[in-house]
């Protein structure tokens, strides 16, 4: 697990955790995000708020996490 969306970006799935409380008892809620959610949890994670430029921002890292990495690049 990890709070830098650098190193989410990376990660073949995602998922958000959501705790409340209700009545005193403390539930916990994980769910699977989907591709535009997984874009839209990067970007509020860049920002704060998931606006136009930080979703920009998000989709870049996705797409650099997607590309193959080269062999010595891996080693080094």
């Amino acid at each position: 697990m990890t709070h830098l969306p650098q190193i989410a970006a990376y990660a073949d799935q995602h998922f958000h955790v959501e705790k409340t409380e209700i009545a005193g008892r403390t539930e916990t809620h994980v769910h699977r995000l989907t591709a535009a959610a997984r874009k839209d949890e990067l970007a509020r994670m860049l920002g704060g708020h998931a606006t136009s430029k930080a979703k920009a921002h998000a989709a870049e890292l996705l797409a650099e996490a997607a590309r193959p990495r080269r062999a010595s690049a891996a080693r080094a």
